[in-house]
């Protein structure tokens, strides 16, 4: 009987320690928390959602995030595009603004204390406008998203740098701008290079190009 005791007591106290020996195995999910876990997975965000939390990155950066699905390509790229044509909306209508301020004599013009913000603005406009012209038939009929995020990084630069500084008038634009227009040149000759080779042709005679030409005319 003694016997029998100390043979069932090894065997428990082995059973005890092989127990202590194996490895910690999370318990399995039960399927109401899987699910609860599948329905905050960042793809099942809706899209408003899931572009507010993009827009917090550079745009250079959310231009490369264009790369991680389809869903974040969808609405990355429509974020680069809706800021891209904002800020081009914006530009010009600050451009006009200012010019209406002008004198209309170009010496007086020089001697403004408006100048130096009317070069700058006119250059954003203008680089803006070129960029425009080069993949706004594209980005309307949705063959691409506007996906150098570095220019619009660049045009936010020089919004906040004339914001934060008192004193313009002494700041050469051509100096402010520079990298704009190496960002800008550098866009369009990739665009022409590399992407719109393999795009959709548009014919200036199809309903598209028809489309596309009264849905760029005033109201």
């Amino acid at each position: 009987m003694v016997l029998t005791r100390q043979a069932t007591a090894a065997t428990e106290g082995r059973a005890a320690l092989a127990l202590t020996d194996l490895p910690y195995r999370s318990p399995r999910p039960s399927t109401s928390t899987a699910q609860v876990q599948e329905k905050l997975h960042i793809l099942s965000l809706p899209p408003e959602i899931l572009e507010h939390i993009i827009d917090f990155l550079p745009y250079q950066e959310v231009a490369h995030v264009r790369l991680v699905s389809k869903r974040f390509n969808d609405v990355a790229g429509g974020l680069l595009t809706a800021t891209f044509q904002r800020l081009l909306h914006q530009m010009q209508q600050e451009y006009h603004i200012i010019r209406a301020q002008m004198p209309r004599r170009e010496s007086a013009r020089r001697s403004h204390p408006l100048a130096r913000k009317w070069d700058i603005y006119e250059t954003l406009s203008m680089r803006l406008s070129l960029l425009q012209m080069t993949l706004g038939k594209h980005l309307d009929l949705n063959h691409i998203p506007f996906f150098p995020g570095e220019i619009l990084d660049e045009v936010f630069r020089i919004l906040h740098y004339i914001q934060v500084t008192p004193n313009i008038e002494n700041l050469r634009a051509f100096k402010l701008t520079d990298e704009l227009f190496d960002l800008s040149e550098m866009a369009m000759e990739y665009f022409k290079e590399k992407i719109e080779p393999a795009l959709p042709e548009i014919s200036y005679f199809n309903s598209e190009f028809w489309d596309f030409t009264f849905s760029g005319l005033p109201g």
